[in-house]
């Protein structure tokens, strides 16, 4: 689950909602999979954030050389 969270957080096309709804129906703990998805949503937006700060960043000093 932690990985299709953060996989659709991410620049990849993939939704993590399919993958979610699979856990829900076979059983598992609504409860851990929710904090687990939340998990890497947010790990997933830190890290296209970062990568837009930096980004931009690179583009400049690249520019400028």
């Amino acid at each position: 689950m932690f990985i299709s969270a953060f996989s659709a957080s991410t620049i990849l096309p993939i939704s993590s909602e399919a993958t979610l709804y699979y856990y829900l129906y076979n059983g598992y703990s609504p409860i851990i999979l929710l904090s687990v998805a939340g998990f890497g949503n947010t790990l997933g937006s830190i890290i296209n954030y970062y990568l837009g700060k930096r980004g931009i960043e690179y583009l400049l000093r690249k520019k400028k050389i």
